[in-house]
C-alpha cells in the first residue's frame, strides 16, 4: 500500500483547516496585473478564490491529496467580502460528498469557507477533486 491518501481515505464530514496566510499589497497588485485589472476591483474575488484553493496545498494530504488527478470543478461560489492587504486568511473545508467514478477514480466534493482574522467570511465555494482510488495506486506500484 502506498503512503499517499486516495479517494477511499476521505469520508463525508471529514474536516481540515488550512494554515493561515497574510495577504500583502504586492499580492493584490500582482494578481490584478495578471488578471488584466489595473484597478484591482474584478481581481479581488478571483484572488480570494485562487488563494483559498492554494491554501489547500499548504494543508497537505488532507487538503489536496497527492493522488489528485485533476480539479474537476468549482461550484456555488459566493463572494461575501473583499480580501484586503493585511488580512490574514484561513480556509475551513469539509468533505460533503464522495462519488466513485470508475474502478480507478473517485470524486471528492469539499465545501470551503475562507475567513479573515476577524472571522468575517470572504468566499465560500465547493470544489470537486478527481482522485485516484487505492486499487489504481496499489496496482501501479505493485504491477
Amino acid at each position: 500500500m502506498s503512503g499517499q491518501l486516495c479517494f477511499e481515505d476521505f469520508s463525508v464530514g471529514d474536516r481540515v483547516r488550512t494554515p493561515a496566510r497574510t495577504i500583502t499589497e504586492a499580492d493584490i497588485a500582482l494578481f490584478a496585473a495578471l488578471a488584466g485589472d489595473p484597478g484591482g476591483t474584478f481581481a479581488s474575488g478571483l484572488h480570494a478564490l485562487a488563494l483559498s484553493l492554494g491554501l489547500l496545498f499548504l494543508a497537505g494530504e488532507r487538503g489536496l491529496p497527492r493522488s489528485t488527478i485533476a480539479l474537476w470543478g468549482v461550484e456555488r461560489v459566493r463572494f461575501a467580502a473583499p480580501a484586503r492587504a493585511g488580512d490574514t486568511v484561513q480556509v475551513d473545508a469539509e468533505v460533503t460528498q464522495t462519488t466513485r467514478v470508475d474502478a480507478k477514480r473517485g470524486l471528492i466534493a469539499m465545501t470551503q469557507r475562507m475567513t479573515n482574522q476577524r472571522g468575517e467570511e470572504i468566499v465560500t465555494h465547493t470544489i470537486k477533486i478527481l482522485a485516484a482510488r487505492r486499487t489504481a495506486i496499489d496496482g501501479a506500484t505493485h504491477g
